[in-house]
């Protein structure tokens, strides 16, 4: 199992901050960060981050953490939508990255996402962990 989190940092961004409230959600290592500096189409920087962890405990214990700092309505909506988002025993999901900054809630999002892809975690599985988290018998 692993998980992999691919985050695109532009110019106007603050990568510090971004990386370290990111971190308060998925407990990642320097080792596990692979940094790419990009030119964008205007000729501005922009840096491409990829972090990946493995192991099926530290996946698990990631996505539910990333589950569990959604609001109920993200966690409802994905639970709904889970065969839309579940492809090739593979489940992705996109967070806003202003959302992770802001602390709290992080929330679903297709404008300036974190692409999350979790890899090797079975879809009745996943139904199971939101079913509990979301207090359902």
């Amino acid at each position: 199992m692993r998980i992999e989190l691919n985050i695109i940092i532009h110019a106007t961004d603050n990568p510090d901050k971004i990386l370290n409230s990111l971190k308060r959600i998925v407990n990642y290592d320097v080792t596990d960060i692979k940094r790419t500096d990009l030119t964008g189409h205007h000729k501005n920087p922009i840096t491409y981050y990829r972090i990946v962890l493995r192991g099926r405990e530290r996946v698990m214990e990631t996505l539910e953490k990333i589950l569990r700092s959604m609001s109920r309505s993200d966690v409802a909506y994905l639970y709904e939508y889970l065969d839309e988002h579940y492809h090739g025993n593979r489940l992705y999901i996109r967070i806003d990255k202003s959302s992770i900054c802001r602390g709290g809630h992080i929330q679903l999002g297709d404008v300036d996402p974190v692409q999350v892809v979790i890899s090797g975690v079975k879809v009745d599985r996943l139904r199971k962990m939101i079913d509990r988290l979301m207090g359902r018998p």
